[in-house]
């Protein structure tokens, strides 16, 4: 009998004791691994949140359409070690440092176009960042300004 409860407490610690518990931990991934590993990032959408100036009086739909024909082929490429590229519509590029803040919702960027980027959101396939009173050229001699939304994927 003594014997019988050994073995069945041998099985039972085998059991117990199975090879699946010594998989290794999933990997934690944090928006800056995102950043880099989704690049290079390109320019996809941009919503206008506010007009804040408009002087020749575009449509919502117009200004709209302005912002986004502005960005569109516009692209961001982040590395590992900090620095990174953007490659612009006309196809010139600069390159630039990046810093992402501790709770991950602001970009910064030096170098040849210094830049931030807030209320940042980083994920596998998207990556977002607000603006306050962005301009671009409307092409009648002024400016559009408005707090946007970009969308890169």
């Amino acid at each position: 009998m003594k014997k019988m409860i050994t073995l069945f407490s041998f099985i039972a610690l085998t059991f117990a004791c199975s090879s699946d518990d010594d998989a290794p931990a999933p990997e934690i991934k944090f928006p800056s691994d995102y950043l880099v590993e989704g690049s290079p990032w390109n320019f996809t959408d941009i919503e206008l949140l506010r007009i804040n100036y408009n002087p020749n009086n575009l449509t919502i739909a117009e200004a709209q359409t302005l912002f986004k024909n502005t960005y569109t082929g516009f692209k961001l490429d982040f590395q590992e070690n900090g620095t990174g590229s953007a490659t612009l519509p006309d196809n010139s590029s600069y390159s630039f440092n990046w810093v992402l803040s501790t709770d991950y919702k602001t970009l910064t960027l030096t170098g040849n176009a210094p830049a931030t980027f807030t209320n940042v959101l980083i994920t596998e396939n998207k990556f977002l960042w607000s603006d306050t009173d962005y301009c671009v050229a409307d092409g009648q001699g002024d400016d559009v300004c408005a707090d946007v939304r970009f969308t890169f994927e």
